[in-house]
């Protein structure tokens, strides 16, 4: 079943080729949505536009650029206009994951993360609302971490951009919000992409388990469906959000929990 209302508008996904950005993109494409996607292998994203376009028949538009570079993200932005009509949303799921203890990190590895992660969602932002507020309407929706709140070894650069990321989320719900543009983040926990099936040891994944009181890891779906949500009308009075997909895990504390917790009530 498509949306009713995509006729003249359309959504832009940065950090398409992703395992999420790849089902957030068949999201909305499912839903009727023009679609223009974006992520630095060009072939990669050209691929996927091809196999959205010819399974749902919506006309995708395909760009390959570091999305650092504001004037990539202002000509993409700017010709998918031109050709679709209005911005409807974006999606920013851009971001790499360094793994280094604290004392190790280089400064190149901590600026390299915090460009990625969180100058590009600035730049993306900005770009975004500047066209959304032709229409005062808009929906920005930007990728987060429970790292933003919680403690992983070996990942300060990760974590401090991520948090950099709900701060910046919340400061343009403000300065935006009068103008009809909403802005949210959603906060992942462990989902099941192919980069996390290859870097998650099966120890390592029965140990998280434990913790996680609905018993599974994410899917890419899962955290589509709320992208998709985010972006939608029907979030229409949600702003400066920041949403967690992560089954219950941060609301264990440090404690798996218990068996009895498992128990059916009699």
């Amino acid at each position: 079943m498509t949306d009713r209302n995509t006729a003249g508008q359309y959504v832009a996904v940065f950090g398409a080729v992703g395992g999420i950005g790849r089902a957030v993109a068949r999201e909305f494409a499912a839903q009727g949505w023009q679609l223009a996607l974006a992520d630095r292998d060009l072939d990669q994203v050209r691929e996927l536009a091809t196999e959205l376009a010819n399974e749902f028949g919506v006309p995708v538009s395909p760009w390959g650029f570091d999305a650092r570079d504001r004037s990539a993200v202002r000509s993409m932005l700017e010709q998918a206009s031109a050709a679709f009509g209005r911005l409807a949303s974006v999606i920013d799921l851009i971001g790499i994951a360094p793994v280094r203890h604290f004392l190790n990190v280089t400064d190149e590895e901590w600026r390299t993360c915090l460009d990625v992660n969180l100058t590009s969602a600035f730049v993306i932002g900005q770009e975004a609302a500047r066209l959304m507020v032709e229409h005062k309407r808009g929906s920005v929706v930007m990728m987060s971490s429970t790292s933003a709140h919680i403690a992983h070894g070996s990942q300060a650069a990760y974590s401090a951009s991520k948090s950099g990321i709900e701060a910046l989320v919340r400061t343009m719900a403000v300065d935006l919000g009068p103008l009809g543009i909403r802005v949210n983040a959603i906060a992942p926990g462990t989902i099941m992409t192919p980069l996390n099936l290859q870097s998650v040891t099966e120890d390592g994944r029965r140990e998280r388990l434990k913790r996680i009181p609905l018993g599974r890891f994410g899917e890419p779906a899962d955290v589509a469906a709320l992208a998709y949500f985010l972006a939608s009308e029907a979030a229409s009075f949600i702003s400066g959000e920041s949403i967690r997909v992560d089954a219950g895990f941060m609301i264990t504390g440090i404690v798996p929990p218990t068996t009895e917790s498992h128990e059916a009530p009699r």
